[in-house]
Order: structure tokens, then sequence, then C-alpha cells
């Protein structure tokens, strides 16, 4: 029993250990944009910190649709030098919201750029 819970505690330790750096190459402010069903471009700012929180705001705003220009923490569920995995708590801050993810990736002439659902992202560092 006491190994059990040992191992238990260590997997903890090592689970919050993860999450609390995360690559200095996503830290910070970000410009995400990409195009709604029109051609036009969206935008929203994406904050990413040391301890994988921050937040994510749209720059729109739709009265019909309550979760759309709210600012909404994030947590990144999983991050290296060239990829990250971004949760958007749009359901944990908003009733009748549901949480989204975010799949980032650093490529050629290190562009970052990812997909929201089937939303091509663009992302440009402040």
């Amino acid at each position: 029993m006491v190994r059990k819970l040992t191992l238990l505690c260590i997997a903890a330790f090592v689970s919050c250990a993860v999450f609390a750096q995360t690559p200095s190459a996503w830290v910070g402010t970000w410009k995400v944009t990409w195009p709604n069903a029109k051609g036009r471009v969206q935008e929203a700012k994406l904050v990413v910190t040391e301890g994988g929180a921050g937040s994510w705001q749209t720059y729109t705003r739709a009265l019909d649709n309550p979760c759309i220009g709210k600012e909404v923490p994030i947590q990144v569920e999983r991050a290296t030098d060239t990829e990250a995995k971004i949760l958007l708590k749009f359901g944990d801050s908003i009733a009748g919201c549901t949480n989204s993810s975010v799949n980032l990736k650093v490529g050629e002439n290190q562009a970052v750029t990812g997909t929201r659902g089937k939303l091509p992202l663009t992302l440009e560092k402040r």
C-alpha cells in the first residue's frame, strides 16, 4: 500500500513538473488569424505564460453567440520547441460553451501555423 502511494505521489509530481515550464518558443503574446466562412480574416490574441497558462480572446463579437469575443483562460496541454497543443477553456468559464483545442507547429522559416478544428491558423509573435 505504501509503495502504491509513493508511486502515485511521484507520478503526480512528474505530471506537475511537465506543465510547470512551457518551452520559451511559445511563451509570449501572439496575434492569431484565420479566414471565416465568408473569407474575411478573423483575429484573436493568445497569451502563453511559462507556467503553461494564459488567455485567448477573439476580437469579433456575435450577439447570438456568447462564446465569441470573451477572454477565456488557456492551458498548454503539451509543448515541445516545435509543437504545442493548447486547450481554450470556453466551457470552463462561460456557461453553454465548450472547450476547444488548438494544435500549433513551427514550420519553414520559423513560421507558426496550426488548426482549431478544421480552421487553419496563422500566428505572429508580438
